[in-house]
C-alpha cells in the first residue's frame, strides 16, 4: 500500500505520464498483474487431469505445477491476502476464483467417480470443496521462494497431493 505510482513508474523506467496512459492508478496495476496470475491458474487445466493411469503421480504433478511460482506471483498473492479483509470487491473476486478451482476439481473428481476409482461412500462435493480450500490455504502461506530448501517445499507439496489422492481415490485390490 505504501508504494506510490511515481515509484512504480520509476521502477518500470517510464515517466509518470506513461504510467497514467496505461493505468488509472496503482490498484489497476495490481489487478492487471493479478489477472495474469489467474490466467496462469486457469491454464493448469485441473478439470482435465488424467486419473486413469497413475492417479497419485498425476495429482502430484498438478499440485507441483499449481504451487510452483516465482517471486512475482508470490508477492502478488501476499499482497492479495493482505488486501482481502479491507477490500470487499477483491474478497468477492477471491471467492469466485476459489469457486472456479472447486468446479475444476469437481469435474475431475466426477470423471474419477464414473471410472469407479473413488471411495463408494465419498461425499464428492464436500470433499472437492475441502480440497479447494486446502490448496488455497497452502498457496497463501507458502514461504518466499529461496527461504526454505527446495526439497522441503517439494515434500510438502507431495504430502498435500497425497492427502488429495487418499481423499478421492480408493486403493484397488492387487
Amino acid at each position: 500500500e505504501a508504494v506510490t505510482a511515481d515509484e512504480i513508474a520509476a521502477a518500470a523506467e517510464v515517466s509518470i505520464g506513461t504510467f497514467y496512459s496505461y493505468f488509472r492508478n496503482k490498484r489497476q496495476v495490481f489487478l492487471t498483474l493479478m489477472a495474469a496470475c489467474i490466467e496462469w491458474l486457469a491454464g493448469l487445466n485441473i478439470a482435465g487431469i488424467d486419473l486413469s493411469g497413475d492417479a497419485r503421480a498425476a495429482i502430484r504433478a498438478i499440485v507441483d505445477r499449481a504451487m510452483t511460482r516465482d517471486e512475482l506471483s508470490y508477492g502478488m498473492r501476499r499482497a492479495w491476502v493482505e488486501l482481502l479483509p479491507r477490500d470487499p470487491e477483491l474478497a468477492a473476486f477471491d471467492r469466485q476464483i476459489n469457486t472456479l478451482v472447486y468446479a475444476q476439481i469437481l469435474i475431475a473428481a466426477r470423471r474419477a467417480v464414473a471410472s469407479g476409482i473413488t471411495h463408494p461412500d465419498l461425499d464428492l462435493e464436500a470433499t472437492c470443496w475441502a480440497i479447494a480450500i486446502l490448496l488455497d490455504r497452502d498457496w497463501q502461506i507458502e514461504p518466499l521462494p529461496g527461504t526454505v530448501p527446495p526439497e522441503t517445499v517439494t515434500r510438502a507439496h507431495h504430502a498435500l497431493a497425497d492427502m488429495v489422492y487418499h481423499a478421492l481415490i480408493r486403493e484397488m485390490p492387487r
